[in-house]
Order: structure tokens, then sequence, then C-alpha cells
């Protein structure tokens, strides 16, 4: 079955015995799954609540940051922003350095408006200055050096650098949540994988977090990016509360708690074939000391259900997904109602990622040649033209050999050096989408924009570089610059976000976001500390 009948059939209320619960058994330690009893296919069962929790949590990121509002207790005002609610405070002087003073209406306490984020900092400089060593891959204990701080120092700064990125972030991307007309745009999603090095001698196992983000391909602009890791869950006071819930007893996708991988889980755990209960069985893996990581399965239903606010405003959407588990049938159950409707098409994108850099350039080479050989059979087209002529014999050659269309890999004509034999196959192919429109599907199906965005994370952090399997320690990998802190990572994740998409310029000396359209300029690195508008 396609998985597009599937989509239709999960969300048609009119068919509520389509699918069958499968896995309720003792021994399937609670990872039940639907089974199409057309088709006999499954897909795994997991919680409704727990993806609308986690997205949620991931929605906080574009809240406005109350910069000045009461602060007391049980106040009807507490939380409530001077500038959102002018209404309920009456200014109250000012302070010995020159803050605005201003008192509640309702409780009559009085409380100050910083005039900067950084007034009360010793070295105020040192923040720019660290902002700039984090994103030009300068390792931590060596900024400490250069910089002249404590390393309790750099982290407190680190801290203050992701706040005022988030606060700049998120009022340039509110308009995208208010609908803002994006016309039709190509998005790419991968998830990348970063491993945290063991804390201490004695428990040397790893954690690993995985980021899953999504790029705008034309503009390069990465609309969100989100790690499977909750920083503010206790995991044990969440796993006593899942004890007394009676969570254990109850399979997966039925239980209280079932966002969090919480300790009960690894001791319950035993491998199904996928690759969380094979991460989660695994005797080297370390549970984090502080927050507790979320399941790969609602972290990436909640990014999609986050990409799904995000991108309201576009009239059509096409998908380009790299082949990692679950991510396609995420996306396609997410938008549903948008490929029912033919606004969206999604594209599974497969690259030789094996291939040496020489092997690369004779495939170029051997590309250029075909390329060649075609421009002379179609004399007076363009280079476009003959290459979508080339894609559209494949195509054809395809829909006559291969009945099923998701089988229908066709390889580009033309693979770009940095994606080698890259070949992709339509997941919305129905039968009723118009050839052309495919064409056009199959010719930008591409990773290039996340994986530049990847590789930029690698080479301009130092802390998430690659880290390196040795075989002196039992195949364990470790990194000496490796961050030690699932936060410090999710910080200098977003961080980094925000300098792609608003600082780091390209060939055209424009940033993502000007050529989305969220901005009209450059934004240095010292005005997005100083930004006062979040």
């Amino acid at each position: 079955m396609h998985p597009l009948e599937g989509v239709s059939r999960w969300t048609n209320p009119d068919q509520p015995d389509a699918y069958i619960v499968i896995g309720t058994s003792a021994a399937s330690k609670g990872r039940s799954s639907l089974q199409c009893r057309q088709c006999k296919e499954t897909t795994a069962l997991i919680s409704n609540a727990a993806v609308v929790e986690e997205r949620d949590r991931l929605l906080t990121w574009y809240r406005p940051t109350p910069m000045s509002a009461c602060r007391t207790p049980g106040c009807e005002n507490q939380g409530r922003d001077v500038v959102e609610a002018p209404e309920a405070y009456q200014r109250f002087g000012r302070t010995d350095t020159g803050s605005p003073r201003y008192r509640c209406r309702v409780c009559r306490r009085t409380f100050s408006s910083c005039r900067s984020v950084t007034h009360r900092l010793r070295q105020p400089e040192k923040t720019l200055e660290v902002y700039r060593y984090l994103i030009n891959r300068v390792a931590m204990r060596r900024l400490c050096e250069i910089a002249d701080i404590r390393p309790a120092t750099l982290y407190q700064r680190i801290e203050l650098i992701h706040e005022r990125c988030r606060a700049f972030a998120a009022f340039h991307e509110r308009p995208l949540l208010a609908g803002k007309l994006l016309g039709n745009v190509h998005i790419a999603t991968d998830r990348q994988e970063h491993l945290l090095n063991w804390a201490s001698a004695i428990d040397r196992r790893q954690s690993v977090l995985m980021a899953t983000a999504s790029a705008e391909g034309k503009s390069g602009y990465i609309l969100a990016q989100h790690v499977n890791f909750d920083p503010d869950a206790d995991p044990f006071a969440c796993d006593l509360a899942a004890r007394e819930a009676g969570d254990p007893d109850l399979h997966v996708g039925f239980r209280r708690f079932a966002r969090l991988w919480l300790p009960h889980e690894r001791l319950d755990a035993s491998p199904s074939g996928d690759r969380e209960a094979e991460l989660t069985t695994h005797e080297d893996f370390r549970p984090a000391s502080r927050g507790t990581p979320v399941h790969e399965n609602i972290a990436m239903a909640a990014h999609f259900q986050v990409l799904r606010r995000l991108l309201a405003g576009a009239d059509h959407i096409q998908f380009s997904l790299d082949r990692e588990p679950g991510i396609e049938r995420t996306c396609l159950l997410t938008f549903a109602d948008r490929i029912r409707r033919g606004s969206l098409d999604a594209f599974l994108v497969r690259i030789n990622k094996t291939l040496t850099v020489n092997a690369k350039r004779a495939a170029l080479w051997e590309a250029e040649a075909a390329l060649a050989r075609e421009r002379t059979n179609h004399p007076g087209r363009s280079d476009v033209e003959v290459l979508f002529a080339m894609l559209a014999a494949r195509y054809r050659v395809a829909v006559q050999n291969i009945p099923r269309p998701r089988d229908r890999w066709i390889v580009h004509p033309y693979p770009a050096i940095n994606e080698p034999e890259r070949a992709s196959v339509c997941l919305t192919d129905n039968g009723q989408r118009e050839t052309g429109r495919l064409l056009q599907g199959y010719a930008r199906a591409s990773l290039r924009s996340i994986d530049r965005y990847f590789m930029q994370i690698r080479r301009k952090i130092h802390l998430l570089e690659r880290p390196i399997h040795s075989s002196s320690a039992d195949g364990r990998a470790f990194y000496g610059y490796s961050a030690y802190s699932a936060l410090v990572v999710i910080r200098l994740l977003d961080i980094f976000r925000v300098t792609y998409n608003f600082h780091l310029t390209g060939k055209q000396k424009t940033t993502p976001a000007q050529r989305l359209g969220l901005t009209d300029r450059v934004w240095t690195l010292d005005e997005i500390l100083a930004f006062e508008g979040g």
C-alpha cells in the first residue's frame, strides 16, 4: 500500500476499522503498532497527547520574553509585560542607576525595568568576545584563556547569549506563525547526531542527542531545529510520578509520561528492530544527569507540528526527506490534509555517501559527458531543457517497468559533487499528480540546504565536532573537546541557528533571513545581543 493511502485511512473518521492494534501481549514490552487490514503494513503507535505536549514546549521559543513584569506570586499581573499590558501598571520614578520603576495596580508592589540586559555585568564587552569565539571554532578551555575569564563566567555568558538570540529570532519569526505569505517553498529535513562524553571514569556510558532540522531550499533559512531533550524535566521525579501513575504496566502510546524516556523504560526495554529500542538497551548508553531525553518519534512528530504552524502561509510545500527512520511517515501523517488537497508533495532522497572525492569527480565527469551527448542530440535547447528531457525519459522508463509508485527511484541526470548518485522517489504520487509537476519535484529534490548547515555546525562549533572512535576505548567514542552537558549543546545549536540565519552571508552577500523576507539587512553580532524587541 502506498503511504498516501495509509494517511487517508488514518485520518478518515468514516473508516475507523481500517487498522488493527498489534503487539498487545506482554512480550511486546509496551511497543504496540497499527497494522493496515489491506496491505498488512505497520506503523508505531504513539501518544497524541505526548506529541502535543512536546509541540507546546517547543512553541514557547516564540513567546515574548517579559523584560518588565510583576513578579509577585499569585498576582493576576504576574508575568504580564509592561509593553503588552501598560494599563496594568503605573510609572513610579527611576532607580539610582536610571532604570524606570513601575508599580503594579493590583498588588501595589514595585519593580524596575533594566536599561540593558548587560548593565549588571562587570565586563559586558566580554559577552561579544565570547560570542565571536563560540562560532569560530575555538575550544572552550582555549576560549577561557584567550578571553581571560573563568569557566563559570563562560557558561553564564553562553546562557545570556542564548537568551538574547532566542528573543531576537522569536521576534523575527513570529510573522511565520501569523501566516506570513511564503508562496511555494521547498523544505529539506534531516537529523544530526551529537554524542556527549562520559562525565567520570566510573560511568563511561555515552549520551546521544538527535537534532532534527529543516531548511528552506531557496533561501537556506533554517526554519526549525529541535533536539530530543527536555532540560527542565527531572528524570527521577518524572520516573517516580510515572511509576505512581502505573506507566510501566501500560503500552507506550497510553502512558501519562509517554513523551519522556525514563529510567524504568531502559530496564524494561527489549530489542524490537527499531533504532531507539536498540539505543536504549545498549549497555554503554548513559541517561542524562540533568534533564530528560524525549523519545525520538515524539520529538520528530513535534518538529513537524511546529513546521506545520510556521508554513501555514505557504501556497505549496515540497519536502525533501532524508532516509532516517520514521521521517517519511511522520511527515505524511502531519500534513495529510495538505496532501489530499494537492498542496504538498514529499520526496525521499538517497545519496551515496561512501564515495571518495575522486569517485565523486569521476561521476560528475560522466554526467557532464552524458549532458554533452544530449546537447548534440537536441541542438537549440538550453541545458535546463536538456536536463529536464533526460529526467522525463528516466521517469517514463520507471513508470513502464515499476508498477508501484513507491519504488520508482529516479536518479538525477546531473547530481552535484556534494550529492553523488542522488536519487529520489515521490511519496505522494497517487496516480493523480500531473507529470510535469512530478518532474519538477524530482528535479528540485535535494538535501543540499540542510547538509550545508550541518556541515557548518561541525566546522564552526568546536564543541560539536565529530568524535573519534578508538579501538583502545573498546569502540567508545571520545573527543577531548566534546560537551558533557546536553543543555550546553542545545544552547550552542540555538545560538548558531540564529547566527546562521541572520548574520552569516553567502556569495550574494545576503543572509538566509534576507532571502526569505524576514529582514532587510545583515545583523551584526553586537546588534543581536543588544536587540530589545523580543
